[in-house]
C-alpha cells in the first residue's frame, strides 16, 4: 500500500500549482460516501452518475463503488470535449481498483458505444493479466498485454495506461503499481483514424453494457491527463496521489517513517520530494 494513499477530503480542490495538474481534464475521487454522483474534479464538469446497483461502499481505501458484474452495475460519464478521443490523440488514464472476482474478460474502464465497441478498453485478461484495447466495429484492432506485473483478486492496484497520439506508432506504456509493465502485442493496429467523442465513458463494464463483460470489484479513482506520463510521473500518483490537492497551509504530514505528529509549515516549501507540491 503506498504511503500516502487516502483520499483528499471531500471538499477539497485540485492544487494547480502541483506540476502534473496542468495536464489533469478528468479527476473523479470517489469521497463522496452516498448518493447517486461522483463528482469531476478538474472543474471541466464531467460528473459521473452510478447506474443500475453501483453503489458507495467503505474498503481499505477508503470511499469506493462497488460493482457486482451482473447488472452490470457502472458510473456513466457523459462524453466531453475535454476527454473525448483522449487516447487517440496522445493521453493518459489513471485506475484504482480491485477485482473481488475475475471472470470472463471483464472491462473495467471503456469509451464507446452501446451497440459495438468502439474505442479504448481496460479488460482483465487469462485471470491474473491486464490488457488493452483499442476497440473497433470490424474487429480491426490494436490490443496488449501485460505479462507482467499481474493482478490477484481481492487485492487493490493502479494501473496506468499511456497512448502516443501518433497513428503509426500508437504503442502504449502501461504501469501496475507504479512498475513499468512487459507488454505483449496480441492484435494488430490496422485501422483509419477513429474517434469516440459520441461515446460515454463507462467504469465497471464494457460499451455495450454486457452482462458477461463487467467487473466484480470495486473503483476506488479515475484520472485523465492530455499528455503521456513519464515513469516518474506515475510513480509519483501511485505513493502520493493526495499530493495533487490541496492542504492547510499551517499543517503537513510527518515524513515517511516518521513517528511526529503533523507540524506546522513555517512558509516554506518542504524538502522531502513525496511532499513537495502539497502545500498550496
Amino acid at each position: 500500500m503506498p504511503i500516502f494513499k487516502q483520499k483528499p477530503m471531500l471538499g477539497q480542490r485540485v492544487n494547480w500549482s502541483y506540476p502534473l495538474a496542468k495536464h489533469l481534464v478528468g479527476c473523479w475521487m470517489v469521497n463522496e460516501k452516498s448518493g447517486n454522483r461522483v463528482y469531476d474534479l478538474s472543474n471541466n464538469g464531467n460528473d459521473g452518475i452510478l447506474k443500475n446497483s453501483a453503489h458507495f461502499v467503505t474498503d481499505q481505501m477508503g470511499a469506493a463503488i462497488d460493482c457486482d458484474g451482473t447488472n452490470p452495475d457502472y458510473i456513466e460519464i457523459p462524453a466531453s470535449a475535454a476527454i473525448n478521443d483522449l487516447m487517440f490523440s496522445g493521453g493518459t488514464c489513471v485506475l484504482w481498483f480491485k477485482a473481488d472476482t475475475i471472470g470472463t474478460d471483464p472491462r473495467i474502464v471503456s469509451k464507446s458505444s452501446d451497440s459495438q465497441p468502439v474505442g479504448p478498453t481496460f479488460v482483465l485478461e487469462e485471470a491474473t493479466k491486464f490488457g488493452f484495447r483499442i476497440e473497433h466495429t470490424n474487429s480491426d484492432n490494436g490490443a496488449w498485454l501485460c505479462d507482467t506485473p499481474t493482478i490477484a483478486a481481492g487485492q487493490w492496484v493502479q494501473v496506468a495506461v499511456a497512448l502516443r497520439g501518433n497513428k503509426e506508432n500508437r504503442t502504449p506504456n502501461i504501469w501496475i503499481n507504479g512498475v513499468l509493465g512487459s507488454l505483449t502485442q496480441t492484435k494488430a493496429l490496422s485501422f483509419p483514424a477513429l474517434t469516440d467523442a459520441s461515446h460515454p465513458l463507462r467504469l465497471g463494464t464494457r460499451g455495450d453494457l454486457s452482462t458477461t463483460r463487467s467487473l466484480d470489484g470495486k473503483i476506488d479513482s479515475f484520472m485523465m491527463f492530455n499528455e503521456m506520463l513519464t515513469n516518474n510521473d506515475v510513480s509519483l500518483l501511485y505513493r502520493n496521489s493526495r499530493g495533487m490537492f490541496r492542504i492547510s497551509r499551517r499543517f503537513i504530514p510527518p515524513a515517511p517513517g516518521s513517528n511526529a505528529v503533523m507540524s506546522k509549515v513555517d512558509g516554506n516549501l518542504t524538502n522531502n520530494p513525496l511532499l513537495r507540491g502539497l502545500v498550496a
